[in-house]
């Protein structure tokens, strides 16, 4: 029961070169004559046309928004299928729910901001739409159908614009951006916006406690960290994106989850940026199982796990549902699904990062001791161990934690009594904590490192709980809305979590917690006891001594070869030795040794090379006998000093040839001078 619309007309496949856009337009008019060619005359609804006015987003004017908005609501830009699509959702009410249809065109082919009458892409139920009547909506007071569409074949780094209407008018118009198509980029990632917790204010503006409150805690989040940084195009949630789980209950008023769901998509990066959410408790409780997939578009769905991925760049995200989280029923049916994912896409990425709700590592209130969290300990930790997955998001706790480097670790149980935990397993490699957490670390195989959000609303938040936990370099709690932006390069993620609203000691936007964690897969290899080297001292300023050598190296400028010691250029046929280090004074470091011989420069070419590149003597092998060195003190030279005497044997005669030329050539001239002299001396 996957939620994605696979569309794979030809009509989804958007080309944003103004020059296509004809030909485009005129090969679909013979495949979708109604697109074009019996367009309704839409008309706009003026300043009610959602995404193109400024709203008022002052608490009040949250407020009057939220009560107000009916035509057109909960419009969310999600993850697509692949790289290259988005699925949008969004739902409208009865009333504007007859004839749902989505146009989109690349934002430069927009004329003065507007639509043009041709050259737009045209969904409608034929084309693309599924729509669904909604299951909680009487909470609202009113009837609505969720809507979805996929938009396929987007190409990277585009700007792209959508209009939402139901065939008389158009009811909303966004524009959204492709991310670029690098292997360095950012995301956001956020915690619990749980809109309608209404708890966990503490004290801080807005001075109520409400879903309104939580909505606006939950937009001053998102707009100071698009306006901070206006590259970054995807958010990830971790989850509990509302708070009801209660059933639905038709025309309830008490039924506030629809009500929630209007706070949580209301800021306006939901329709702009790719979104990509995770399956909280709250959002899979007995009510809310149905609206979270009424409410998203989400791809690659699995129904049996309600586990879902996608991609971008060079990342795997694996979404997993940590309410499944019974070792006996449960790790199997994850570990199946995580076998076939990573089967099938895990080697076109870089790097597998899971996504899940509750975390395994965490200093909250009751949640970090509570049985439920043994439980998922002892479902995902083996899979994580076993997929070697090194990068972990997770919510849940409504506190910033960061783990320690950790292999296969399990704390076990916390003993109350003796306040220490018993029948801990697996390794934690202790770097430091809190003032001392390093802020880099080298991961070997095997080994993770995990991230726990705190709100992105304010909705809630809980206090650090006073166990020792073993397992944590770093937790935070100071009741301030938090936001992070991961970011990713090939042979690293780097997480940086940012508070979003000032306290007494710290500004907004000032720094949490910066760690950056360079993963396994790209730790440097280098080749032990390479092949010697062979130079001539007129050859030695050209020297490379990494020739012929096997390393790996992901970031060269980064972890550049370091050599320790000196060639010295006057000791001449005798083994010098240096060392080569990669990585120096991290975990990842690597070295090895090298010989290099120096011959007179007189001996020029005698390693056997071009006039330019010393060469690397041939290591000796059980198949090629020539090549073996000979016994110490035997005076028996290697091949490649006997084919270094033959070059040279070979240059001296050469070079004979020419000098017995000039002396011919004297003899001749001094017996032709001397004639010459007799001959003037018999005239005098």
């Amino acid at each position: 029961m996957s939620s994605t619309v696979q569309n794979t007309d030809a009509s989804a496949q958007i080309f944003h070169r103004p020059r296509r856009a004809l030909a485009l337009t005129l090969a679909l008019s013979f495949v979708l004559p109604l697109s074009f060619n019996v367009q309704p005359a839409f008309a706009t609804t003026g300043d009610s046309l959602r995404g193109t006015v400024e709203r008022d987003e002052s608490l009040d004017g949250i407020k009057h928004t939220l009560a107000n908005e009916t035509t057109l609501t909960n419009v969310i830009l999600g993850a697509g299928t692949d790289s290259s699509s988005r699925n949008l959702v969004w739902f409208t009410d009865a009333a504007h729910s007859g004839a749902p249809v989505v146009e989109l065109i690349a934002t430069d082919q927009l004329v003065d901001g507007s639509f043009p009458a041709e050259g737009a892409i045209r969904f409608d139920r034929d084309n693309g739409i599924r729509s669904e009547l909604a299951g909680q909506t009487n909470s609202r007071g009113f009837e609505a159908y969720s809507n979805k569409v996929e938009f396929a074949g987007l190409e990277a780094d585009t700007a792209y614009t959508y209009r939402i209407g139901n065939g008389d008018i158009w009811l909303g118009q966004w524009n959204f951006t492709t991310e670029k198509q690098t292997d360095e980029w950012s995301f956001f990632f956020i915690g619990d916006p749980q809109i309608g917790a209404e708890s966990g204010h503490k004290g801080h503006n807005p001075m109520e406690r409400s879903y309104q409150a939580d909505t606006w805690g939950w937009n001053e989040t998102l707009k100071l960290a698009t306006e901070t940084f206006p590259e970054v195009r995807t958010i990830v949630s971790a989850g509990d994106q509302v708070e009801s789980d209660r059933k639905s209950t038709p025309n309830s008023s008490w039924n506030q989850t629809e009500k929630e769901y209007l706070g949580y998509s209301y800021p306006e990066a939901l329709q702009t940026l790719q979104s990509a959410p995770t399956l909280g408790n709250h959002d899979y409780y007995d009510g809310g199982r149905d609206t979270y997939q009424q409410h998203y578009n989400i791809p690659n769905f699995d129904p049996e796990t309600w586990n879902h991925w996608w991609v971008q760049n060079n990342v795997l995200f694996l979404h997993l549902n940590t309410e499944f989280n019974d070792p006996e029923k449960h790790r199997d049916l994850h570990d199946a699904w995580l076998t076939k994912v990573l089967e099938e896409q895990g080697d076109k990425y870089r790097h597998h990062v899971a996504v899940f709700h509750r975390p395994l590592y965490s200093t909250g209130t009751t949640h970090s001791t509570s049985p439920t969290t043994e439980r998922v300990r002892s479902t995902f930790t083996p899979l994580l161990q076993k997929h070697n997955i090194s990068i972990i998001l997770t919510g849940h706790d409504h506190s910033y934690a960061r783990s320690h480097v950790l292999e296969d670790y399990n704390p076990g149980t916390y003993n109350h009594v003796t306040k220490s935990w018993d029948g801990s397993t697996g390794k934690i490699v202790d770097l430091g904590s809190y003032e001392d957490a390093p802020r880099e670390v080298f991961l070997e195989d095997n080994q993770l490192v995990s991230l726990v959000a705190n709100s992105a609303s304010g909705s809630k938040y809980y206090d650090l709980v006073q166990p020792k936990h073993p397992f944590l370099a770093v937790n935070n709690q100071e009741f301030v809305r938090n936001y992070s932006v991961i970011g990713i390069d090939n042979c690293s993620v780097t997480y940086r979590t940012f508070r979003a609203e000032a306290n007494d000691k710290h500004e907004a936007n000032s720094v949490v917690d910066e760690v950056r964690v360079n993963v396994p897969n790209a730790r440097p290899t280098l080749e032990q006891n390479p092949s010697p080297i062979t130079v001539s001292q007129d050859k030695l300023e050209t020297l490379d001594l990494t020739t012929d050598l096997d390393y790996t190296v992901c970031d060269a400028e980064k972890f550049p070869i370091e050599v320790e010691g000196a060639i010295d250029e006057s000791k001449t046929g005798v083994e010098q030795t240096v060392t080569l280090t990669i990585a120096k004074g991290t975990a990842w470091e690597v070295s090895t040794e090298r010989t290099v011989t120096i011959l007179p420069a007189s001996e020029g070419g005698s390693d056997g090379g071009t006039d330019d590149e010393a060469t690397v003597k041939p290591s000796p092998t059980a198949e090629d006998d020539t090549a073996a060195s000979p016994a110490p003190g035997s005076g028996k030279k290697t091949s490649a000093e006997a084919n270094g005497d033959n070059a040279l044997a070979n240059t001296g005669a050469q070079e004979l040839t020419p000098l017995a030329g000039y002396a011919v050539l004297l003899l001749i001239v001094g017996t032709l001078t001397a004639t010459f002299a007799r001959r003037r001396g018999s005239k005098a």
